[in-house]
């Protein structure tokens, strides 16, 4: 995931024509902040960093506390 992120996948899916109307949409007529496709495509790379780190700390965890024979 992180590497399809970081990779400019999610440009490519912020790029597609049914995302960007939907975005249109969105900021025209729902009564807050407008969302910027830039502000997605960072919240998505923070995401997948976070994600690895986490499944890494936890596998490190389980790996960590197996009784040993």
């Amino acid at each position: 995931m992180y590497q399809w992120v970081t990779g400019g996948g999610i440009q490519e899916v912020i790029a597609h024509p049914w995302v960007v109307t939907g975005l249109d949409f969105v900021n025209e007529y729902l009564p807050f902040d407008a969302i910027n496709p830039q502000d997605i495509a960072q919240k998505a790379a923070e995401f997948a960093t976070s994600l690895g780190s986490n499944l890494v700390a936890m596998s490190a965890k389980i790996l960590g506390t197996q009784p040993t024979s």
